[in-house]
């Protein structure tokens, strides 16, 4: 087989690390928002700033990220590294994000400040570094649109499996205790994305050589994007089409349960709108 083509094998593997990163991004999409006002106890007002403030930051951290997995050189490749030192480390504190701390109003919200920030940069250090990856798998433009189908059909189960399993696991093993059932649901899916990760990284190879980056300026690349008209366009339609993608996946829980008010349909309703 040509160095150029990927077997379906290296394909299903490619897609299991967009499989664990979003295994966190759905969680956090659909069942932190409603964890952190119904369960942790913050105050909407004050969760809402905090995810402001959080996403303010990735705007630094992400170019540094890309920039890091740039100039990273092993014997395993520049991007695949990442997958197998941080998943741990991103499952550790994916947990430690639904936990609901003995501490008083000020001291759960600096609790719920310092885990959601570090989980969102250790979601950069994995997901750019992976983002990256299918360019380097393959020269072949065809073989990478064929990988990246399987990689959104990978991920997208991710999507189904927090949506049908996640309200139950935490019905569970909380006993109708939600502050203990978080937890350990949330365990459940960080150990499937560390074996996700893992699989991603034994079953991928970098295969393509790329050209050592140049140094330069981080403030003259920037200045050189926002010239590109193209790039512009692209991001401002990314960005319309993620704000509805975001609020309806955060709102859904809020409407089974507190307009519908049928809390026991949460898992049915999230996973028919997945």
């Amino acid at each position: 087989m040509s160095e150029t083509r990927l077997k379906p094998i290296e394909k299903i593997g490619y897609g299991l690390g967009d499989f664990g990163s979003n295994v966190v991004f759905q969680t956090i999409l659909i069942l932190l928002p409603a964890f952190y006002t119904d369960v942790f106890g913050l105050a909407p007002a004050a969760m809402g700033l905090m995810f402001l403030a959080v996403r303010l930051i990735d705007t630094v951290t992400d170019p540094i990220m890309g920039m890091v997995a740039d100039n990273t050189n092993t014997r395993w490749g520049k991007f695949r590294p990442y997958l197998l030192w941080f998943a741990i480390p991103f499952a550790v504190v994916f947990v430690l994000t639904f936990i609901t701390p003995d501490f008083s109003e000020s001291g759960k919200l600096a609790y719920a400040y310092l885990t959601y920030a570090l989980l969102m940069v250790l979601y950069t250090v994995v997901n750019i570094p992976y983002c990256a990856l299918g360019g380097v798998m393959t020269s072949d433009s065809q073989e990478r649109v064929s990988a990246n189908s399987y990689r959104f059909f990978i991920a997208t189960s991710a999507g189904v499996l927090i949506s049908f399993f996640g309200p139950g696991l935490v019905d569970h093993f909380g006993n109708g205790n939600q502050q203990e059932g978080y937890p350990y649901a949330m365990s459940v899916f960080g150990v499937l994305a560390i074996f996700a990760f893992f699989g991603c990284f034994k079953l991928t190879k970098e295969r393509v050589k790329q050209v050592a980056p140049t140094k330069g300026s981080f403030g003259l690349d920037f200045k050189t994007l926002l010239k590109n008209d193209q790039w512009l366009v692209v991001a401002a339609l990314f960005l319309i089409l993620l704000i509805p993608i975001v609020l309806r996946g955060a709102s859904q829980v809020y409407y089974v349960k507190w307009f519908m008010e049928k809390p026991e349909l949460i898992a049915a309703f999230l996973t028919t709108g997945t």
